[in-house]
């Protein structure tokens, strides 16, 4: 029996006129897992979450997306009952920050935790993923202006190892 994973999905359709459905154009971004609880996790070790991130462009040119780690105020929400904010972002690393991802394709990228040793880790963390798409500054899509970026936010729990 196969695991059933959620997929996050954002997309939104644009167009100049919306009476034309001929100007109609749509672009979407899919990320996976929409949230992950990552237990036992250790100071003192750089460690790779067991899954992977997966990106999926549905688009039909190719896109580049930014990974970035941040804690829930940065985003204005609220830390859940139970979790406080990870002290430090800068201990969230990935394998790409910048990933290109082919017209219709999905890239998995690999993200890591490094806890410095003295920290004291003991009760639960929180974060998020942020995957947010590059929009070039005079970037078109199917020759029309691209002026929206879309932007995915991954809910990451950590779990101290237990003892």
């Amino acid at each position: 029996m196969g695991k059933k994973q959620a997929i996050f999905t954002l997309a939104i359709l644009l167009s100049a006129n919306l009476l034309l459905v001929s100007n109609l154009y749509a672009k979407e971004l899919r990320v996976a897992p929409p949230s992950y609880h990552w237990k036992g996790v250790e100071p003192g070790k750089k460690i790779q979450m067991p899954v992977s991130i997966l990106i999926k462009n549905y688009s039909e040119q190719a896109r580049s997306y930014h990974l970035r780690a941040r804690v829930p105020s940065e985003i204005q929400l609220n830390v859940e009952k139970g979790f406080v904010p990870i002290p430090n972002t800068d201990w969230i690393s990935f394998e790409e920050v910048l990933v290109l991802v082919p017209a219709g394709a999905t890239k998995r990228v690999k993200m890591y935790v490094t806890i410095p040793k003295r920290v004291k880790f003991e009760k639960a963390w929180m974060f998020y993923v942020e995957v947010k798409e590059e929009v070039p500054r005079y970037g078109y899509l199917r020759g029309k202006p691209d002026m929206f970026a879309l932007a995915c936010y991954l809910k990451i729990y950590l779990w101290p190892k237990e003892r």
